[in-house]
This record gives structure tokens, sequence and C-alpha cells, in this order.
């Protein structure tokens, strides 16, 4: 995960997940995230409600301290790799 932000809304709380790639949210997602939260909420709920809708975005460029630009980074990976579509 590159950054996690959570925001307010007038219905309750938002949040936006930027991953370098989607393939390591899934894995995030159905390796530690679900084996958590999905017991949790049986308990408190007697139920797992389903999941929130998800909106992918086409990001073009992400910035954080420790990761530096993840556009950056992708093209880096990609001219080692020879890839010239990114």
């Amino acid at each position: 995960m590159i950054a996690h932000l959570v925001y307010r809304t007038e219905a309750g709380l938002r949040y936006v997940d930027v991953w370098q790639a989607k393939n390591d949210f899934d894995a995030f997602e159905h390796g530690r995230l679900h084996p958590v939260v999905h017991p949790l909420l049986q308990d408190m709920l007697g139920f797992v409600p389903p999941e929130p809708p998800k909106t992918a975005l086409d990001i073009v460029n992400a910035w954080t301290a420790e990761h530096g630009s993840v556009a950056s980074c992708r093209r880096a990976r990609a001219a080692a790799s020879g890839d010239t579509t990114v």
C-alpha cells in the first residue's frame, strides 16, 4: 500500500487506498483484511454485510514522501523490462 486516506462525508466515513498494483490489493483483501474483518462483523452484526462499492481510478501519478512518485517508479520498472506502454 502506498497511501490510505480517510475522510468524512455526510453519510459517514469514506476511504481511498492507493496501491502499486490491483493484484497487491486483491492479495491484501483476501489474505489479510477479510480473515480479520469478516469474523468481527459476524460477531457484531450477526452477519457479514455485502462489500461496499469499489471504484477503480486510473491514477496518473501519486506521490508520498516515503514512496516517491508511483508513476515514476512504474515507468522505471517498465523501462527496465523493455515495456514502452507505461
